[in-house]
């Protein structure tokens, strides 16, 4: 019997749930990565895999560089591979495509794109499925294309259903749900998407009460883009700021980097257009710095200054 051939089983279930909602996220990074490595010295091949998988989600939700990611991501799916763990491979998949559709523009298409192709593939798996949507959601939604992120989102919803648990990242998978259906409760005033946008604020009110390193700045956004919708424009208006403030404080640049850009969004919508391109500005600044390239280019072609 030796006590270190279960790090990796311990740490997969510690830094999968009590201490990533009780702490901030990037306190996990570095457990993970450790199991994964005893995982593949003690030959839990396995575990190693679900570490590898933790880590590399994690990373992204923390906000870690893209192009570090991405040679992480690229390294380990082929590792994967190599050992044969087929699920836990394809569940890598719509992170691997969608941080190298954040970070470059391909000749091939991009997860939104090709997400019907890869939903009717071999590999269909509800957990497969899930990811695949939920993260080809949060990419439409970063690039600007909401009512194909609603759709991506609806058809998540409707996979999960036959899950016996959903993956709620961390807060992670409300706070784009949220967005998305404030963008489209803006431009329908569908009571559909005014329902599911409540719905995911009450939701990341519960979340910040036990996790609020990790959902502070994610709820005082999406309560930014609710007083938006209600004409509620000052105290919108300091909601966005705070939001700012707080992912800045929270260190998560990428959050950051949207709420900026929301905020760009809504002071140009109220005539501000200084405080517009001073938002803006900084938005694409901080999606450099997180290395989302096509991203801060996507922006630069489509603010209206």
């Amino acid at each position: 019997f030796k006590a270190g051939e279960y790090l990796p089983f311990v740490y997969f279930f510690y830094c999968g749930g009590v201490q990533t909602w009780s702490t901030h996220i990037k306190l996990s990074l570095e457990k993970t990565l450790h199991a994964y490595q005893v995982g593949i010295q003690t030959g839990h091949i396995e575990m190693a895999m679900f570490n590898a998988y933790l880590y590399l989600v994690n990373s992204f939700i923390s906000g870690r560089n893209l192009l570090n990611l991405q040679r992480q991501l690229n390294l380990f799916r082929n590792k994967m591979i190599e050992h044969k763990q087929n699920l836990i491979s394809h569940a890598t998949f719509p992170l691997q495509k969608f941080v190298s559709d954040l970070v470059s523009s391909k000749n091939d298409q991009s997860l939104r794109e090709d997400t019907a192709l890869l939903a009717n593939g071999r590999q269909n798996a509800a957990l497969m499925l899930s990811h695949l949507y939920l993260f080809a959601g949060i990419e439409a939604y970063i690039f600007g294309e909401n009512e194909l992120a609603a759709n991506m989102v609806l058809k998540r919803q409707d996979v999960e259903k036959k899950m016996f648990r959903r993956s709620i990242f961390y807060g992670m998978t409300e706070f784009y749900d949220g967005l998305v259906f404030f963008a489209m409760s803006r431009k329908t005033r569908d009571a559909k998407w005014i329902f599911g946008a409540s719905k995911a604020l009450s939701k990341m009110e519960e979340y910040n009460q036990i996790a609020s390193a990790n959902c502070d700045h994610k709820l005082l956004l999406l309560q930014a883009e609710a007083r938006s919708l209600s004409s509620e424009n000052e105290e919108a208006a300091k909601c966005y700021e705070l939001a700012i403030a707080t992912a800045e404080k929270n260190d998560f640049p990428n959050e950051q980097a949207i709420a900026n850009e929301r905020a760009g969004d809504f002071f140009l919508r109220t005539g501000d257009t200084k405080k517009a391109s001073h938002h803006y500005g900084i938005a694409h600044a901080l999606y450099l710095e997180w290395g989302a390239q096509e991203k801060a280019d996507h922006l630069c072609k489509h603010i209206p200054f």
